[in-house]
């Protein structure tokens, strides 16, 4: 039997998808009831976690870029169970501590799904690399549940920037997405692109550069009412001739009071931070952590965020080429991310840093084949001990715990043993941790680089039935 029926897909996985399955299978049974069929089965299973995640691949219009897809089971060795997980048509089985690697195509995305005590434990990256000529840059961005709202920041549409939103939409149906763009100058029309079209298990490919042009900080809302997507930012960076990167722009779900971007590295240039408030006129204050310590920035605190009006800060002058991290407060929900170049021996490449959740239980990651895992970033806002464990195949082949103190930008301790395909598990004894995953393409001219929130997997599942009526 399989997973979820397409039928169930918009219903079990929606918030109250249990619900509606339930009401389905009591009525085709009272109806199987009074029909008094010759054969009656109903079957119902307690509600389970479900993994149902989408890869969007890299969808732009220049050379197509190498990607691949790599999926880990981070479950316990002890505990853990091998969990089957579909990975776009076909099924393997993961056992705890053991990943599995796949080509992904362009114009294309893959669907990852799986089921059981295990399943919250499943995690999904993609890679999107291309070493030299036209297109050259490393993006990496994790899969996601799909939703019906995304928030994006720090979308750059002037010249020499190329930025497009990629849709896909998982189920069955036809769904209509909104749009809503905020700028320097407030709340912007999208003209045509205002509603656009997401068709049934397909993707929709929207060009940011034409639809809002010429911006140096666009924040962009999607909103779907009936249905439900998965949204993706990607950027491309030219300077004349010269490739400058690309990244993925992590979306983040819903506004928050309270914002946290980690995984500014040393090495930077041109680092900005992008903030907005949709709704409403808010004060915010913005906090700059480093591993000497955390101060405030003096011409960011308490200050004012006219609704729908995109506010920038440079951040040059006050990181001065040392890690770091951002914390922002605010009084109303606001959106905040941090744009910047890497610079690794001769080669720069182009990143957009979005705010993040915190690890409740945890975070699983993989190293992608032909990358180098160059560090994990972490900030704590208590003193927490963090731990990586790290696993080949089902088996565990190191540990190393970092504490992290309060306020603290902090690289977690790794081992030289860092293989392709390795399972990386990070815990923490509190709560209030934030994980940042740096790769870099290394070449003889330098290293492309991409960062990546780590996200805690046990986010990315939903509670869902298995059902099963037969009448005749």
């Amino acid at each position: 039997m399989s997973l979820i029926s397409n039928f169930f897909k918009a219903t079990v996985l929606s918030r109250n998808g249990v619900v509606v399955a339930l009401l389905v299978a009591v009525t085709s049974y009272g109806l199987g009831v009074y029909a008094r069929p010759t054969e009656s089965t109903t079957e119902f299973n307690a509600a389970r976690a479900v993994t149902d995640l989408q890869c969007v691949g890299w969808n732009t219009t220049g050379p197509t870029p190498r990607q691949r897809l790599i999926v880990g089971n981070g479950s316990s060795l002890v505990d853990g169970d091998t969990v089957d997980v579909s990975i776009g048509e076909r099924m393997k089985a993961l056992v705890p501590g053991a990943s599995r690697e796949t080509d992904l195509k362009s114009g294309d995305f893959k669907r990852i799904s799986a089921e059981g005590d295990s399943a919250n434990r499943i995690a999904a990256l993609m890679t999107a690399q291309r070493s030299s000529g036209a297109g050259a840059g490393l993006a990496v961005d994790a899969c996601r549940t799909p939703g019906q709202e995304w928030w994006f920041a720090g979308i750059n549409t002037q010249a020499g920037y190329s930025a497009y939103l990629v849709l896909s939409n998982p189920d069955n149906a036809d769904t209509v997405a909104t749009l809503t763009a905020f700028t320097g100058d407030g709340e912007t029309s999208m003209t045509e692109f205002h509603r656009v079209l997401v068709p049934a298990q397909g993707l929709k490919l929207v060009d940011i550069t034409r639809a809002v042009p010429g911006e140096k900080s666009v924040a962009l809302r999607v909103h779907v009412v009936d249905g439900r997507v998965t949204a993706s930012v990607q950027t491309e960076v030219v300077d004349g001739v010269s490739q400058l990167g690309r990244t993925f722009n992590m979306p983040v779900e819903s506004l928050s009071t309270h914002a946290v971007i980690v995984g500014i590295r040393d090495g930077i240039q041109s680092p900005l931070l992008h903030l907005v408030s949709p709704t409403e006129d808010a004060i915010a204050s913005v906090i700059l952590h480093t591993p000497d310590g955390s101060f405030p920035l003096s011409d960011a605190t308490d200050m004012n965020l006219d609704a729908g009006v995109v506010k920038t800060i440079d951040l040059t002058d006050v990181i001065e080429n040392s890690k770091a991290s951002i914390e922002i407060s605010s009084d109303q929900p606001m959106l905040a991310s941090v744009s910047l170049f890497t610079r690794i021996g001769g080669l720069r490449d182009y990143q957009v840093l979005s705010s993040q959740a915190p690890l409740l239980r945890g975070a699983v990651t993989m190293i992608p084949s032909e990358l180098k895992l160059a560090g994990l970033q972490a900030l704590a806002l208590t003193d927490s001990k963090v731990t990586v464990t790290a696993f080949v195949g089902g088996e565990q082949q190191w540990q190393n715990v970092t504490t992290v103190h309060e306020g603290e930008v902090a690289a977690l301790r790794l081992d030289d043993r860092r293989e392709t395909g390795m399972v990386l598990v990070i815990s923490s004894d509190e709560p209030q941790v934030y994980v940042t995953m740096w790769l870099e393409d290394k070449t003889s001219r330098g290293s492309y680089s991409a960062a990546t929130a780590l996200l805690d997997p046990s986010s990315q599942t939903v509670s869902g039935v298995r059902l099963m009526l037969r009448t005749s």
